[in-house]
């Protein structure tokens, strides 16, 4: 795989290296797991949930993980502070020969009118091979950045054989009909650590939630909808294709965002 690492430093198991020293990139093998970190005011946000989601992947891979959360926090909050970076994506390889890696990654965050306005979507034919964890194996996702850079969109939503969304190519769906809200049930989609927290959330809120796919069909009955994910969070749609959608202004979505930052904001708090 390319040299992904940025800034002076990353660790190449348990030792702090300058990045200029990436050789051990060229051997990693392609089916090695990760997970992506966001990191917020030199917070590694949700590491347990991401560090549990890790182990189930190199479980599943029958790749050894020997780390402690404890390790890789170290780890993190060391990067935080020689790389002089307190809000950045954080990577953390395991491969197959025990190698571990964990470095800071560009990170391509939403802009400040993309929370407030809502993002453009589109649809794209197509369904991951194993949606439940994440390998370097998993290149589905270059397939479609071409399509959404052409259409200028933020993200596309997969679409399978029978034309039901099952989530979106870097991303968890939410949508808003009626007085329910549905997302694709937990087997089909990669269960994203903030669709944990959002799901949570609905169920303390007394929201009705369908785990449910929405066929292509039904997306003009749609009120409201919304991606969420590690690096943009809880992003609101405001079109899927040729679709407007006013999601920002929809009462649950609304409230869903407040409960949210609110989450984050207590993590990152008890945390420091």
């Amino acid at each position: 795989m390319k040299n992904e690492a940025i800034f002076k430093y990353y660790f190449k198991n348990n030792k702090l290296t300058p990045t200029s020293d990436n050789d051990i990139f060229n051997s990693l093998e392609n089916d090695s797991v990760y997970e992506v970190i966001k990191v917020v005011n030199g917070v590694a946000l949700f590491l347990e949930e991401h560090m549990n989601r890790m182990r189930f992947s190199a479980k599943n891979m029958i790749i050894p993980f020997e780390c402690s959360d404890k390790s890789i926090k170290e780890k993190i909050n060391e990067l935080v502070k020689k790389n002089n970076k307190r809000n950045n994506n954080v990577k953390v390889i395991c491969s197959r020969e025990k190698t571990f890696l964990t470095y800071m990654v560009k990170s391509n965050y939403p802009k400040k009118e993309n929370y407030e306005e809502g993002v453009h979507t589109i649809l794209f034919k197509g369904e991951r091979e194993n949606p439940n964890f994440k390998t370097l194996k998993d290149a589905f996702k270059s397939r479609v950045s071409k399509l959404t850079k052409k259409e200028n969109a933020r993200e596309a939503l997969l679409v399978n054989k029978d034309n039901f969304i099952t989530e979106g190519a870097r991303s968890n769906i939410f949508f808003v009909l009626g007085q329910s809200i549905y997302t694709p049930p937990a087997n089909k989609v990669l269960q994203g650590i903030t669709r944990k927290y959002i799901l949570k959330i609905c169920k303390n809120k007394g929201f009705d939630v369908q785990e449910k796919l929405l066929h292509t069909d039904d997306i003009k009955k749609i009120k409201g909808a919304f991606l969420t994910g590690t690096s943009i969070g809880f992003l609101p749609i405001s079109s899927i294709g040729d679709f407007q959608l006013n999601s920002i202004k929809e009462p649950y979505v609304k409230e869903i965002i407040k409960c949210f930052d609110q989450t984050m904001d207590k993590y990152i708090s008890d945390s420091l």
